[in-house]
């Protein structure tokens, strides 16, 4: 997990690894840190460079909040 965050922090616009983030820290049962990652993209994404972010995240981020099966892996 740390070098997905480091990579998230080196590659700041890259919609492709907040998701991969935000997976990982929702399958490690921290729901709350996988939101709070699509917002820190949302904002980085609206300040920098005046857009939302990609359907593909905002449909995570909605996925994470109803607690989609679909999100669950199995061990």
């Amino acid at each position: 997990m740390a070098e997905l965050t480091s990579l998230v922090a080196e590659h700041r616009y890259r919609e492709r690894l907040h998701r991969h983030l935000m997976l990982a820290l929702y399958g490690s049962g921290r729901q709350a840190e996988a939101l709070d990652t699509y917002q820190r993209a949302r904002l980085v994404l609206a300040e920098d460079l005046g857009i939302d972010p990609g359907d593909g995240l905002q449909e995570l981020q909605g996925a994470i909040l109803r607690h989609d099966p679909s999100l669950h892996i199995e061990p």
